[in-house]
């Protein structure tokens, strides 16, 4: 109307980001047969890298998944350098084992480079800033960065009744049932927000306490399998919720 013509397209795929430089060019009948614009700049920026899991154990060792897109040209291994970045002074302080670059760009889609690392061990928990750099050139060039929560792995403090009978009875008040103390676990919000299982069978949470830094639980011993006596495992899992991670979008899905 009033001379002005909008038009909507859908952008095609471009492998890599940068700048394009787009005109706008009409055909029709009559005295205006032919109208071009003059050209104005279109921008491709790369979609968001992806990192699974988002956190690992200060001990060292996770295996973690990157996944980075709108590369220019994907690096090999040796070129490659991940740096372990302090969250609040950016100091170095140390750098994780590349373990593989692969190249997954697909004909016609974006350029996907996926780096397999194993991330090495810390001093303390904390959120740090990971850095992916191209080392081969004869300048530093940052490819992508990411952020990886360091945790202190859960640990059982204190387990009020250690034995039962292979009918799971106890010497607790109620004759059935533990309580273990579990230092470095997230809050929880009901006993539903846990799993714990004494070997295959699973068992309920009667009674909960958070404090700081982790969880008091109270759990009903089941009976030994097939009544077998012998020792076995007690693993306690967190079910509920879990946090967005710094950086992080809601309502995406993060691996933990």
């Amino acid at each position: 109307t009033a001379g002005m013509l909008s038009i909507h397209v859908v952008a095609p795929a471009r492998g890599v980001s940068g700048d394009e430089t787009l005109t706008v060019r009409a055909v029709a009948d009559g005295d205006n047969a032919l109208v071009e614009t003059g050209g104005f700049a279109f921008a491709y920026v790369a979609p968001p890298r992806s990192v699974s899991p988002v956190d690992g154990s200060v001990a060292g060792g996770t295996l973690v998944t990157v996944k980075a897109y709108g590369i220019d040209a994907i690096p090999a291994q040796s070129d490659v350098l991940v740096s372990i970045n302090d969250g609040t002074t950016e100091t170095v302080l140390s750098s994780a084992n590349v373990l593989a670059v692969t190249d997954n760009t697909q004909a016609g889609l974006v350029a996907e480079m996926t780096l397999s690392l194993s991330m090495p061990a810390v001093a303390s928990a904390g959120v740090f800033t990971c850095r992916v750099k191209l080392v081969g050139a004869s300048t530093e060039h940052l490819i992508t960065d990411f952020l990886f929560e360091y945790f202190i792995a859960p640990v059982v403090s204190k387990l009020e009744q250690g034995d039962a009978t292979v009918t799971g009875q106890t010497a607790a008040t109620d004759g059935a049932s533990t309580a273990l103390r579990i230092s470095n676990f997230p809050a929880i919000a009901s006993g539903a927000d846990v799993a714990v299982t004494f070997a295959s069978v699973a068992s309920p949470v009667l009674a909960y306490v958070n404090f700081k830094g982790g969880v008091w639980l109270q759990v009903r011993v089941p009976p030994a399998v097939d009544l077998a006596p012998g020792v076995v495992a007690l693993t306690v899992q967190f079910t509920g919720a879990e946090p967005v991670p710094r950086g992080g979008v809601t309502g995406q899905v993060y691996v933990r």
